[in-house]
């Protein structure tokens, strides 16, 4: 659990994966940014995991970075509080809104470095 635990960044999450999405347009000749990681933390995941396995299905959390144009970039994730309310538990809900909490931070200090728009996609939104 230590080694876990040193491996957390500041917000308490770290990342485990990164897939470039924007090779499939460089490939096609348009190249374009588009980055989807994984990131969030197996101590968090494995507190939900315990109460109820079908938690896996957000954990890890995804996050997508994609130029808009030029000049923007645009982070979009989907709220774990949002997600991860469909299990109706408690104790889940309380995990997801620190989740919220702390995948906010990460993303807010990213803003800060760059022109990021950053938005939430609603649970159940088109």
């Amino acid at each position: 659990m230590k080694r876990l635990e040193a491996m957390q960044g500041p917000y308490g999450l770290m990342r485990f994966d990164k897939l470039d999405h924007g090779a499939l347009f460089a490939m096609a000749g348009a190249p374009r940014l588009s980055v989807r990681y994984s990131v969030g933390n197996p101590l968090i995941a494995w507190s939900m995991t315990r109460i109820d396995m079908r938690a896996a299905l957000h954990a890890p959390l995804t996050v997508l970075v994609y130029g808009l144009n030029e000049a923007q970039t645009r982070i979009e994730y989907d709220l774990p509080s949002a997600a991860l309310a469909q299990f109706g538990c408690d104790a889940i809900h309380d995990v997801a809104l620190d989740l919220d909490g702390k995948l906010n931070g990460v993303i807010e200090s990213a803003a800060r470095f760059s022109a990021v728009i950053a938005a939430p996609i609603p649970a159940h939104g088109c």
